[in-house]
């Protein structure tokens, strides 16, 4: 009996576990391509970083996923790199806009900057690493590792489509972005609610009764 309660006890504790999953259904890092799942093979290379997708400009980027597991969320991860002269919310040169869509559903769009005394609306300055990594060299870049720590939002379709954009930029020599080590992860957090920590508690301390009351009808 007390091996069945321990199995139990066990038992639900996996169930737990695995409530709260992400599967990875997709990832590139450009170094053999884009492959046909992306709507431009634009590929760029520069001495300073590895192979990406991009550069672009007042272009869509889209990836188009089929056959995705059952889930009810979906995570978005890669690096974002910003070349040359992005003006943020200037209201003489900007506002330059880079952003992303699911389903044709904004995920986010933000104004970004190079410039130290431009605003931006961009959140994440965490994971910037700042430099004249490419582009036209006259201007400094930045690359955003894993930026903002990845996206997720609410998905439960079997397929899926990303369109990574900018708009309001000048020409390709003078303001353009690239994304490079995407990653794409179907969640599934599952629809049996997690116990709160007093409820679990509470099982436990049941469980052990109900072990303590077995071996006490032993005993007689």
């Amino acid at each position: 009996m007390i091996k069945c309660i321990f199995l139990m006890i066990a038992s639900a504790i996996l169930i737990i576990i695995n409530s709260a999953q992400a599967t990875l259904i997709y990832s590139n890092d450009f170094e053999n391509g884009a492959g046909s799942e992306w709507s431009s093979s634009r590929i760029g290379y520069d001495n300073d970083t590895t192979h990406f997708l991009g550069r672009f400009g007042n272009d869509t980027a889209t990836l188009s996923l089929t056959g995705l597991p059952t889930h009810d969320a979906v995570t978005v991860n890669f690096d974002l790199i910003l070349w040359d002269s992005w003006d943020g919310e200037s209201t003489r040169w900007g506002k330059d806009y880079q952003g992303l869509t699911a389903d044709n559903t904004q995920v986010y769009e933000y104004t970004f900057s190079n410039f130290s005394q431009t605003n931006q609306t961009n959140p994440d300055l965490s994971r910037q690493l700042y430099g004249k990594f490419g582009g036209t060299r006259r201007w400094q870049d930045s690359l955003y590792e894993n930026y903002n720590d990845g996206f997720s939002f609410d998905h439960t379709a079997s397929t899926l489509t990303l369109s990574f954009y900018g708009r309001c930029l000048q020409s390709l020599g003078d303001e353009s972005w690239s994304i490079d080590n995407i990653r794409v992860y179907a969640d599934n957090n599952g629809t049996a609610p997690v116990p709160e920590p007093a409820t679990m508690l509470l099982f436990g301390t049941g469980l052990v009764g109900l072990v303590g009351g077995r071996m006490g009808k032993k005993k007689k």
